[in-house]
């Protein structure tokens, strides 16, 4: 069901000021531990905030909560390229190391979904999955293959899995180089199969997209490595990110001032 703008502040009325605080924060791409920073609290307790928000405002997802803060989480800033444009994402089927037929349908799904939430996300390109299925699980040649999808960053994994425990390990790693920029490994209990994948597509998601996100970490990076053409409108867009990154309408006021300066005046 839409709701209008009335009725969603209506809504929004019923979180306490502390949920509202997590919501933004969690719509806007941080991760439990980056909200459980910001506020002082522990990711586990920012999980049970979440579970009272999302059973106050009637949402089953993240995309749905997004909706309440102004698109939030579908609307994050992409990363910043050195070019100006959007980064574009390759991500390849994760590799299922077992031969049970199971676990390569789990990856092959895990694969689908983490594409998919990830192609929600308003100025960052990815790659369709059946595209990237056809290519096998990782790059034969990173810099032909980038070249050839037009892309910025690949993603791949490797999937391991008994009857008790999974271990996934994904990779983010540089299209033109080849070079590893971020790896992560995850154990969790085998059982709940459609939970499991949704917990590590989450878990992976709020990891990459967002203006804390490993994406937008990398791209920063590579921007304050770039020299400035002025030093005077650099500082302006230093200061712009920092207001941005306070997730608060004063905040974002004042970072479109910013960002909006006349460097030579």
């Amino acid at each position: 069901m839409m709701l209008n703008d009335a009725s969603k502040a209506q809504t929004l009325d019923a979180l306490s000021g502390r949920e509202r605080a997590v919501a933004e924060k969690f719509a806007a791409g941080m991760t439990y531990r980056e909200i459980g920073n910001a506020l002082f609290i522990a990711p586990t307790t920012v999980r049970t905030h979440l579970a009272a928000i999302y059973e106050k405002l009637g949402v089953r997802t993240k995309i749905g909560l997004a909706a309440y803060f102004g698109g939030g989480a579908s609307r994050a800033a992409p990363a910043p390229s050195l070019s100006g444009a959007p980064p574009v994402l390759a991500i390849f089927p994760i590799e299922c190391l077992n031969s049970d037929e199971r676990w390569r349908r789990f990856a092959d799904g895990l694969s689908s979904d983490i594409t998919i939430d990830l192609a929600r996300y308003a100025g960052l390109p990815v790659i369709a999955f059946h595209t990237m299925k056809s290519l096998g699980s990782k790059p034969a040649d990173f810099a032909a293959d980038g070249k050839a999808l037009g892309v910025t960053y690949f993603v791949s994994g490797q999937l391991r899995a008994d009857d008790q425990r999974i271990r996934l390990t994904i990779e983010l790693a540089d299209a033109g180089s080849g070079v590893s920029l971020w790896r992560e490994r995850y154990d969790r209990p085998a059982e709940d199969i459609f939970a499991l994948q949704d917990s590590l597509t989450e878990s992976i998601i709020n990891v990459f997209a967002g203006s804390y996100g490993t994406l937008a970490t990398v791209g920063r990076n590579a921007v304050r490595r770039k020299p400035p053409a002025s030093l005077r409108a650099y500082d302006f867009y230093l200061l712009g990110v920092e207001q941005h990154t306070t997730f608060s309408r004063a905040g974002n006021v004042e970072a479109i001032r910013l960002f909006s300066r006349d460097a030579g005046a």
